[in-house]
């Protein structure tokens, strides 16, 4: 009996020193991928954050770092993976919501950015977003008679087909008729400095 007892104290004591070599390695590895971003080389970070998550998929801090470095490459797609992780992880974060919604809109899906800001209580940059739809379902009104045409016939459809999103659809409709119906200006860099 007591035998079984000092072998079973022996497998604790490998398994303990093991996991705490582990989590050394994994701190070694954070920290080089830290100073690798910070000194502008994301790409080998990466290699280091993968092995680190490869070896536990809850490191919260490497999959931090990984979309810090996706983010700094602008590989919005792989960030947006990324963020997968770090909602599972802790989703109480609203920083991995709106990093999830300026990786949609860094990548062109204005409405699935406006989705998240509605939900996740981020006006002024929801705002922002929806002002830059209106825009752009301004142009397509004016530039492209199919769209122009399934609007007129069903503007809720339309905006959703098109992956548009307005946390308010009447006041959108009424802003988008007041905008197309307005005369277009020439536009200037501050036109866009929202985008």
């Amino acid at each position: 009996m007591k035998s079984k007892g000092v072998a079973n104290h022996r497998h604790v004591t490998m398994l303990s020193t093991s996991s705490q070599q582990l989590r050394h390695r994994h701190a070694e590895l954070m920290t080089s991928a830290d100073s690798l971003i910070k000194g502008g080389n994301p790409e080998k970070a990466i290699g280091f954050l993968e092995e680190v998550v490869a070896e536990n998929r809850d490191h919260l801090g490497a999959y931090e770092l990984l979309a810090k470095s996706f983010w700094k490459l602008e590989k919005y797609s792989k960030v947006l993976e990324i963020c997968k992780e770090l909602i599972r992880l802790n989703p109480f974060d609203p920083g991995y919501f709106h990093l999830q919604a300026m990786s949609y809109r860094a990548l062109g899906y204005y409405g699935e950015c406006a989705r998240i800001l509605a939900r996740h209580g981020n006006q002024r940059l929801l705002d922002d977003v929806e002002a830059l739809q209106v825009h752009l379902i301004r142009d397509l009104l004016l530039s492209d008679a199919e769209f122009a045409k399934e609007y007129q016939q069903n503007a809720a459809s339309c905006l959703d087909k098109y992956g548009f999103y307005f946390h308010n659809q009447e006041a959108a409709r009424v802003w988008i008729a007041e905008n197309v119906s307005a005369p277009k200006k020439n536009r200037t860099k501050s036109d866009f400095a929202r985008a």
